[in-house]
């Protein structure tokens, strides 16, 4: 260990001797008193303090020489380029006067559209979130904001617990918690309230807090504890022996603890003896993270922008400043340091490039007044930004592996640019946002021109042929949302037009032609596919397809009123709204024109690149009805076992629905990703997708889409899913008949022994099993009857498991079983039951399938059949 640091020692002293002329006084002290430190270790330290001196503690922040030599070599280059007063970019606007987005002289028609009935409702809400603090309050952030941290705790319990307790114990210090509950993936969510627990002390506060990503809400009657306090559940829980739970709370701690804080489950058998305590312990100060405060403040600049009054630009400078200190100290620096990311998800690449469009406009509108900022403040404020900036220019693409970092290579290898995905498309995206701001900075051309490329490579080269995003559809449309904005900046300063690039305007036509029916529980919105780590919302995610439809309207006016009359359904949303949603794009929407009402042309669709089928009928109508099959590995590289497994509506509302996922953090994740939470085959309990893909790779293996045909009457697709752990094929057949809305599955099953099971997802209220028929109460007007028609004699079970939180009424659905063995197949009719709905006989014959008497030839595959 000596002669390693030895060595790391003296390549530190070298590099100090190269690199001190480009470094500030405070950046060459600080590395001189690193280097002298481990000098000292070096010749007085044990084995454990020259491990720590040489590569740092990691989460205790201390210095190792090899982290402060790769921090103090970043850092040359950040502070050597400093702006310089010169035009780097010709025909630029002049950026005295005109704003990223329009004009100067625009602004006042801008202004104008606030009293615009569309425009209203969005200006109201953050004019709402402007006004809540002061400011006297933003002067003081860390004492008049507060935030809460959501602590996800998970534990297994043994198999003798049957009941659980909740205790809390505070040695001294002071800690608030809310909001808790437990989570098991069959039983759902216990909320635990408050007042359960015995001796609580409960409290309020006047204003709205921030709890997470839930954002700002009321805080009342919350737990505070106080040192010495002990407090515990007053009646027992009922709990699942040998299933994996999540403890939920969320925590606020203003003050460091000298002593932890104990959260703990106690589990009890039937007899009342404890048999287990699951035990965590905490202690971390939860202070205003900048995306947090990133919305609040957009909202200052913004009403600051559209009204002149001064108080809401004095806020936004304050509120920026802090959330640059914020992203420097907590993220930045310690990824440049540690290689490894922080213990908050916030601070990576993807999310800084998401927030340089925010905080670019932000500064861009507070740079418009004069002495509304100081001297002081605005040059931190531009050191702040450009700091962020060399971050996403000059580190490289970030990708955690393991909690890891890795850095990759220079622009020139190209294929990296690829691995990162959305984290390195919105990372670049940023950079064009920055040069756009800044175009005096040495290095902008540099960052506009990789930008370009980037955004280029990976629309050419990330999505598929289709324009699909290789990923969920929640990253689609997060990519989406982020290209449509960073297209209509560059088009206006620069004069690229990301519209004339057909893979940019295919990606919008997949998020137009997937879309879900109108559903009656989201206020009768539409909403895009769900597979993956996804969840079925509202159409909020749409929001930005009013926009897009002014950026086709000069090239494609048909597909520009197309995709305004799916934002109309998806109920007309203008708010970029969320933690990195940065609030000013309302104003820039389309109020005049009047959207169809209806999109047209919605059919079913087959995707086999990606490995994706939409089977559709009565699309537009009330009984609209919409399958969604995951086919092929391919598909969206999200790592859930569902190779094979479709979500099914019928009549506008989900007969059968992909449970989603909940928390990338909580043990429920086993769960929404497993096959038997899917409607899928499983061999022997496997589940049937043993790999998640990887962005950009393409599966040319067995599991692939055989046969896809579309008519009046019926669409049939047929696909393949190999046994992963061994022998054994499964030949699905999904059959739509049009008319009545019913699905057919066939399921063939080849050279396998072995126990299988036909899983199927049914979104009901109450589920009842009849010999070889199950019969699903909606939750709406719908019911659905399941017809198991092969096995001749089928076992049928019937469990009950989670789905994501928004999708149904009820926090769970009923997932069906139907037990094989061998080569059994399967055939199974699901019937939307209905007064208004016709139904449709089944029958199998000698390899012909009849559907009311009318034969349907079942497709074969060569060679294996």
């Amino acid at each position: 260990m000596n002669e390693e640091l030895r060595k790391q020692i003296e390549e530190a002293k070298e590099l100090f001797e190269r690199e001190e002329k480009y470094h500030s006084k405070k950046s060459n002290a600080i590395f001189a008193w690193q280097i002298s430190k481990a000098e000292e270790v070096l010749k007085n330290g044990s084995e454990k303090e020259m491990g720590l001196a040489l590569d740092g503690g990691s989460w205790a922040m201390l210095f190792g020489i090899t982290g402060a030599a790769r921090l103090y070599q970043s850092q040359r280059l950040m502070e050597t380029a400093v702006p310089e007063e010169k035009a780097l970019f010709g025909s630029m606007r002049n950026r005295k006067e005109d704003y990223l987005f329009f004009s100067a002289s625009e602004l006042a028609k801008l202004r104008g559209k606030l009293s615009h009935p569309l425009i209203q409702k969005e200006w109201k809400r953050i004019r709402e979130i402007a006004d809540e603090y002061s400011l006297k309050d933003t002067e003081n952030i860390p004492i008049y904001m507060k935030a809460w941290r959501q602590l996800p705790f998970n534990f297994h319990t043994v198999s003798e617990a049957c009941t659980a307790k909740i205790r809390f114990a505070l040695p001294e210090g002071e800690v608030y918690l809310d909001k808790i509950c437990l989570k098991e993936s069959s039983t759902g969510i216990k909320q635990i309230p408050n007042t359960s627990f015995v001796n609580a002390v409960l409290v309020s506060e006047k204003r709205k807090e921030t709890y997470g990503n839930r954002g700002r809400l009321s805080v009342e009657n919350v737990i505070a504890l106080h040192g010495t306090d002990e407090i515990e559940t007053m009646e027992s829980i009922e709990i699942k022996g040998n299933a994996d739970y999540t403890l939920d709370l969320f925590v606020k701690q203003e003050k460091p603890l000298m002593q932890l804080l104990r959260i703990s489950v106690l589990l009890y058998d039937l007899a009342g003896n404890c048999v287990q305590i699951a035990d965590y312990d905490w202690n971390r100060l939860t202070h205003i993270r900048w995306d947090y405060m990133f919305e609040r403040s957009c909202a200052d600049a913004v009403v600051y922008l559209l009204t002149g009054e001064e108080e809401y630009a004095k806020k936004a400078a304050a509120e920026l400043l802090y959330m640059l200190s914020d992203m420097k100290q907590t993220g930045v620096l310690y990824f440049m340091q540690y290689n490894q990311k922080p213990f908050d998800d916030g601070y990576g690449t993807v999310h800084m490039g998401r927030a340089m469009a925010g905080l670019c406009m932000i500064y861009d509108i507070l740079r418009k007044a004069p002495g509304l900022m100081t001297e002081e403040q605005q040059k931190e404020i531009e050191k702040g930004i450009f700091f962020i900036a060399f971050y996403l220019g000059q580190c490289g693409t970030v990708n955690c592996e393991n909690g890891g970092l890795r850095y990759f290579p220079e622009m020139e290898d190209q294929s990296s640019l690829l691995l990162g995905g959305n984290w390195t498309t919105d990372q670049f995206a940023g950079l064009g946002y920055f040069a756009l701001t800044f175009p005096e900075h040495p290095l902008s051309p540099v960052y506009l021109e990789n930008s370009k490329a980037v955004v280029k490579k990976h629309l050419e080269e990330l999505t598929d042929p289709d324009g699909i995003w290789p990923e969920s559809m929640r990253y689609h449309f997060a990519v989406l949302q982020g290209l449509l904005l960073y297209a209509l900046v560059l088009k206006r300063n620069e004069g690229t037009d990301l519209a004339v690039n057909p893979k940019f305007k295919k990606m919008y036509q997949y998020a137009l032609e997937t879309q879900l029916p109108q559903y009656c529980y989201t206020d009768n919105t539409i909403s895009h596919l769900v597979f993956g780590d996804d969840n079925l919302g509202t159409g909020k995610s749409f929001w930005h397809f009013n926009l897009a439809s002014t950026l086709f309207r000069d090239s494609d006016p048909v597909f520009a009123d197309r995709l305004l009359a799916t934002w109309k359904k998806s109920g007309g949303d203008i708010a970029f709204d969320g933690l990195n949603g940065w609030l000013l794009p309302f104003i820039l929407t389309d109020a005049d024109s009047v959207p169809m009402d209806q999109v047209g042309g919605l059919q079913s669709q087959c995707y086999p690149h990606f490995g994706l089928a939409v089977l559709r009928s009565n699309a537009e109508t009330e009984r609209d009805t919409h399958v969604t099959v995951v086919c092929t590995k391919n598909c969206g590289a999200h790592g859930h076992f569902d190779l094979g497994s479709f979500s099914y509506f019928a009549n506008g509302v989900p007969l059968s629905l992909d449970p989603g996922v909940e928390s990338y953090w909580d043990n429920s994740l086993k769960w929404y990703r497993s096959s038997a939470a899917h409607a899928t085959v499983q061999f022997d309990g496997q589940n049937v997708l043993n790999s998640d893909g990887g962005l950009g790779m393409v599966y040319e293996e067995e599991d692939k889409i055989r046969y896809f045909s579309t008519s009046d009457e019926l669409d049939y697709l047929m696909l393949t899913v190999k046994n992963p752990a061994g022998d054994g094929w499964q030949i699905r057949h999904l059959i739509l008949h049009k008319k009545s809305g019913a699905l057919i599955v066939y399921d063939q099953i080849e050279d396998f022994r072995g126990e299988t099971v036909w899983n199927l997802p049914l979104c009901s209220r109450e589920t009842m099993v009849r010999k070889k028929e199950v019969i699903g109460k909606g939750h709406f007007d719908t019911d659905i009857k399941v017809q198991a028609l092969l096995p001749e004699s089928p076992q049928i079970t019937v469990e009950r498991g989670a789905v994501s939180p928004g999708a149904l009424p009820a926090a769970y659905q009923d997932y069906v079983r139907i037990h094989g063995k061998d080569t059994d197949c399967f055939l199974v009719v699901l019937q939307p039951v209905r007064r208004d709905t016709p139904t449709v006989s089944v029958a199998l014959k000698e390899g012909v399938l009849y559907l009311d008497k009318t034969p349907v030839k079942l497709q074969i595959i060569e060679g294996k059949n």
